[in-house]
């Protein structure tokens, strides 16, 4: 009986494995598709008054100015998807560390903007422009729907350059961190 519980045992955990192996072939197959995509590709990228938006955060037109931009789509109503600006503040301190010309722009969709504005974005000290997007424009003009995919580095005519969340990756955070410190010299 103890041998068959082993065994038993045993074949779950071999058929968990193999389940996991066959998810992650499925999302690096999913992730070469996506990034095949994207590669060049136009981002449309909102901006006032086109989309349906209220508030945006002081200095939103010096996005522009810039060559280099990282867009990002954040759902401000999860706390999950928040935590996610404390790992964008990672990168836009690396930027601002090392001087490099890189702006950095986020459409938050929220049911509060001023609350989200006051207790959430001023707690982390983010001084980068944001555009409540309350009908989600960036992500369905874009067909973002994967949340993998909520973030991206544009060029000056808003090709993308690297698309991917670096939520809990940290190889993708280095990736967007060293590519800025390439393309932004």
């Amino acid at each position: 009986m103890k041998l068959l519980t082993v065994a038993l045992a045993l074949l779950l955990f071999l058929s968990c494995k193999s389940d996991e192996a066959a998810k992650e072939e499925e999302w690096k197959k999913s992730v070469v598709q996506s990034i095949a995509y994207w590669d060049g590709r136009k981002m449309d990228v909102p901006v006032l008054p086109i989309i349906d938006s209220n508030f945006t955060y002081p200095g939103f037109d010096k996005v522009y100015r810039n060559h280099l931009k990282m867009v990002t789509f954040i759902d401000g109503d999860c706390g999950l998807c928040v935590d996610y600006l404390k790992q964008c503040k990672r990168i836009i301190d690396y930027t601002n560390k090392n001087k490099l010309n890189c702006s950095f722009l986020f459409y938050i969709q929220t049911t509060f903007p001023k609350t989200f504005q006051k207790s959430i974005y001023s707690q982390l000290q983010m001084s980068v422009p944001w555009i409540w997007d309350s009908a989600g424009s960036f992500v369905k003009k874009n067909n973002l729907w994967d949340i993998r995919y909520h973030s991206a580095l544009l060029n000056d005519t808003d090709a993308v350059i690297l698309i991917g969340s670096i939520d809990g990756r940290p190889q993708l955070e280095e990736l967007y961190k060293t590519t800025i410190a390439k393309v932004a010299k």
